[in-house]
Parts: structure tokens; sequence; C-alpha cells
């Protein structure tokens, strides 16, 4: 029942460990997923670093914040333990990746797949792609305007879309469907 999605969150420090973590929404749809993205895109630029120094490891970041505010959310590390574990950052984004995240999680409006990653002189990149439950697109990610479409109703409307497309401009994140 309701617009079921999921997020991965895929998170890998400057010395290469990856921790990945796994949330599902019941009402995830129209400009829900988006808003979770430039959440998170926020609390890390808010909580990274003082303003002299590194104070919090990229491992750490996380969207368990929102599961005592949202009700229909649910972090699903426990049941999907053993495939977060076997998930690396090289196949996050590759056509075959798609086939296999579409086996896992309660879903009929899709994923977002965020990537945050510190590379080894400390800076941060950000990637994200959509990828689409019951698309005939099988074995490709949707841009961030294919998943507005097919699932933003009239919740992305002309400025939503404006909005959204200067954030990642700003914050120079990657739409991974685009690349």
């Amino acid at each position: 029942m309701g617009q079921r999605t999921q997020i991965l969150l895929q998170k890998i420090n400057n010395e290469g460990i990856v921790k990945n973590e796994f949330y599902h929404y019941q009402w995830g749809y129209g400009t829900v997923m988006y808003k979770e993205l430039m959440s998170f895109v926020l609390h890390v630029e808010n909580n990274l670093y003082t303003s002299y120094a590194k104070r919090n490891n990229v491992l750490d970041f996380s969207l368990r914040q929102k599961q005592k505010e949202l009700r229909n959310f649910e972090v699903e590390q426990e049941f999907y333990k053993e495939w977060l574990e076997t998930i690396t950052r090289q196949e996050i984004f590759k056509k075959d990746f798609i086939k296999e995240i579409k086996k896992h999680g309660d879903n009929n409006n899709g994923y977002l797949i965020i990537q945050l990653v510190e590379n080894p002189n400390g800076d941060l990149e950000l990637n994200f792609a959509f990828v689409d439950k019951a698309s005939s697109k099988t074995t490709e990610f949707l841009t961030w305007q294919e998943y507005a479409e097919k699932h933003g109703y009239d919740y992305t409307d002309k400025y939503f879309k404006t909005m959204f497309e200067n954030f990642i401009k700003y914050y120079e994140i990657n739409d991974m469907a685009q690349a």
C-alpha cells in the first residue's frame, strides 16, 4: 500500500572504506526523493567541517536522523545486511546494478541512489541516480527529469524543477544518468 520507494546511500571515506545503508519510504513520491537528497547534502555541508577543521567522519553521515521525524520511513539495514555488505563503489552506477537493486525492497515508485565519496585529498564528491521499478528501461538509470515526469505528479512543477536543477549545479552534484 502507498507509493513505496527506497534510498540506497553509499558512503566512501578517503581510505576507500565503503558503508551502505538502505531506507524505505512508504509515501516516497512527488518531491520526497529530491528533498531527501537535498536534505542530506545540506546536513553534510553543515556538519562535516567546523570553521577551521574537519570534525566528522564521512561514514557517520546518515538519513537515520529522519527516522524519528517521519512515520512513513524505515531503516532496512538488518533485513538487507548481507546484500549491503557486498555492494562496492565500482558497481553502484553500472547498468548491471539496476537489476540487482530491483530485487530488494517493497517498491512501486523507484529508487534513489546517493553516493558520498571523500577523495584522498579530502574533497567530497556527490553522485546520485534514479531507478524506476516498473520502467521498460530495465537497464537504464533515469535522469532526475525523467523521474519527475513519471513520479513527480503535480508536485514537481516548473518552479520545483528549476530550484532542484540550480541546487545540484550549485553543489556540483552529479546525476549519473547523465554521465
